[in-house]
């Protein structure tokens, strides 16, 4: 997706602010692309196998169908936000370009620092993490148990227990990601479009065959499967016992309660469909409605195709078993995962079945960290492009048209990350909460900055292909409007219900402040540094970048 015609150029801008006449990155993503970013951000295949099956247990009555349908709004909210104000100002960088341009330079840094923090860095260490425990070793024990072999099975124990596991896997992860943006555009889109369609299609593959079979029969096939290495005849009754025995609650009532936690389950994974704005210089009719179209279309087809999913695997599993394997009662000696890979795996008994659908499952993580790649390494290059990062940050490969210095130094970072994520970070699970609620922030501020857009930038708004009215208010307002009520909305429920781990309030404000502070001290330095050889940078962010 990148692509050059150079690595500098020593001309300058008309006004001088400029070092660059281009950043080098030319218009080669289509809309296609950018509808295809919106629909894998959304990740069918980790959604179903990481997600959403434990609000069985944890948020008994509550409604996935309904929760699912009332996040569709939330989705087209951000996805508009997003996409008008990438129309209006159609240069890579995503928030921190749209941000620093419409509201101010340093509540532009707060929010891209929130989205480096929390949308990137940490949830990308936390996948890194994640390929080891929740995809690589659940797949090995999950095929040593299909093809009876105690071996395999112990391998995938062994993942699961080592942290030098883990991190080797996360950094095979990052080195697959790397290494297709160092290749270039036609890598970059090789791997995400064999990691997204291959891990789709084995989620898909999946539920057709629970589509075709009863519970009675998935209830043999698991059976059979199980008993070498339960001892039992009747594994799936053992794992409805051990639910009960645990205290896991099945409930087939209705909770407006649970239902709305339930839409915070969703949000966590399905807003994210905006990540062609980081790259929006290279987005080709960039300056068009399509734009945030294409990002909601995505994001509509990616929550679409979870409901089809997880509909015909309820009707064959059952949401009792489900409830229950995901609160606990799934049998050790079957491995740390009742995911649906596994489950299917178990089903159809064939050794080579299951190694096709656990890689397929294991895709998602390159995939994922191809996309973290993309928009850690153009927000570098717009920090490197405005001057608030040394400008040999911005240079892109003649052969391969890469940003190779950017993408180096995002490689670093994450895998520092990665390093803390593994060995130092404790709670894993309530950092990825503490991730996804500082990005929200970031979410919100572009909601802002579409919602003042007209007024703070009326010439830049007029001449947009965002100027469209409904009853005379400027749909950009309402688009900006419903992003910022979107982010209250999530933000609420994350803080609301004690399911999403927030209990520690102190500890999530600890890390929001010291990235809003972190933003803050970094943007005057460089300032002051700046301003000391002669440059005033924050006159840079009175420009729109050039092209």
């Amino acid at each position: 997706m990148e692509s050059a015609t150079s690595t500098t150029s020593d001309a300058t801008s008309t006004s001088g602010l400029f070092v660059r006449n281009s950043t080098g990155l030319v218009r080669e993503m289509s809309q296609r692309d950018n509808m295809f970013l919106a629909a894998l951000n959304g990740a069918p295949a980790a959604f179903l196998a990481l997600t959403i099956f434990f609000v069985f247990s944890g948020l008994p009555s509550g409604n996935l169908y309904i929760a699912a349908l009332l996040t569709l709004p939330l989705v087209w909210a951000f996805s508009y936000a997003f996409g008008f104000m990438t129309a209006a100002i159609p240069r890579s960088g995503g928030d921190y370009t749209i941000n620093t341009r419409v509201l101010s330079p340093g509540i532009g840094l707060i929010s891209s620092f929130c989205m480096v923090v929390g949308g990137v860095a940490l949830s990308l260490a936390y996948l890194g993490r994640f390929a080891a425990t929740l995809a690589l070793a659940p797949g090995l024990q999950t095929i040593g148990v299909v093809a009876d072999s105690h071996t395999i099975f112990r391998w995938g124990t062994d993942v699961a227990m080592h942290k030098g596991w883990w991190f080797a896997v996360g950094m095979f992860v990052f080195v697959i990601a790397a290494t297709a943006h160092f290749n270039g555009p036609k890598w970059v889109r090789r791997v995400l479009g064999t990691c997204f369609i291959t891990s789709t299609t084995g989620l898909l593959v999946a539920t057709i065959l629970a589509a075709f079979t009863s519970r009675h029969g998935f209830a043999t096939d698991f059976n059979a499967t199980a008993r070498a290495f339960t001892g039992s005849s009747n594994s799936y009754a053992a794992v409805l016992a051990a639910g009960a025995k645990a205290g896991v609650k099945v409930s087939s009532g209705f909770s407006w309660n649970y239902t709305l936690a339930i839409i915070g389950v969703w949000a966590t994974s399905q807003v994210y469909t905006y990540f062609a704005s980081f790259a929006g210089g290279e987005l080709r009719q960039a300056n068009s409605r399509w734009t945030a179209h294409r990002m909601a279309i995505g994001g509509t087809f990616s929550i679409l195709f979870e409901i089809f999913c997880i509909f015909f695997l309820l009707h064959s599993w059952g949401r009792p078993f489900l409830t229950d394997a995901f609160g606990g009662g799934f049998p050790a000696a079957l491995g740390s995962s009742p995911a649906y890979f596994t489950l299917s795996a178990f089903q159809v008994g064939n050794p080579i079945y299951a190694v096709l659908i656990c890689l397929s499952f294991f895709l998602v993580f390159p995939m994922f960290g191809t996309v973290g790649f993309l928009a850690l390494t153009r927000i570098l290059f717009a920090y490197s492009f405005d001057g608030i990062l040394p400008a040999k940050v911005a240079t892109v490969s003649k052969r391969t048209n890469a940003p190779t210095v950017a993408i180096g130094t995002a490689f670093v970072i994450l895998a520092l990350f990665l390093a803390w994520a593994v060995f130092i970070a404790t709670n894993a699970l309530q950092v990825v909460v503490y991730a996804t609620v500082i990005q929200m922030v970031a979410m919100s501020l572009v909601g802002l900055a579409a919602a003042v857009f007209p007024w703070r930038r009326p010439q830049l708004f007029r001449a947009s292909g965002t100027t469209a009215t409904f009853r005379r208010v400027p749909l950009v307002v309402i688009a900006g409007v419903a992003a910022i009520l979107s982010g209250i909305l999530i933000v609420f429920i994350f803080f609301r219900y004690p399911y999403f781990g927030l209990a520690d309030k102190g500890k999530f404000f600890a890390w929001f402040g010291g990235t809003v502070a972190a933003a803050l001290i970094y943007y005057w330095t460089v300032r002051i540094i700046r301003r000391r050889k002669g440059t005033d940078i924050s006159l840079v962010y009175a420009e729109i970048p050039p092209e």
